[in-house]
């Protein structure tokens, strides 16, 4: 069974949160990145085709002179919602 993993990047600017678009996005398991994207126009991520309860990832954010790493463990499909950088 494939599962996903996705999320939303955001972040607040001059006292306004926004979507984060263009944002570079790695998934990291074992230390060892195993999948990278970037944000779509809306600050929106997938990663798709992931074993079914296969532990523990982290999803690394980069935009611009901003990075956040947010750890997720994948039993079924996870959603990490809204990601504030």
């Amino acid at each position: 069974t494939q599962c996903f993993i996705a999320g939303s990047v955001s972040a607040k600017a001059k006292g306004v949160v926004d979507c984060v678009e263009g944002a570079k996005v790695r998934l990291i398991k074992g230390g060892k990145a195993v999948a990278e994207t970037v944000t779509d126009n809306y600050g929106d991520f997938k990663f798709d085709r992931l074993d079914e309860n296969s532990g523990d990832y982290v999803v690394e954010i980069s935009a611009g002179k901003t990075k956040k790493s947010v750890p997720a463990h994948l039993g079924a499909s996870l959603t990490l919602g809204e990601i504030r950088l």
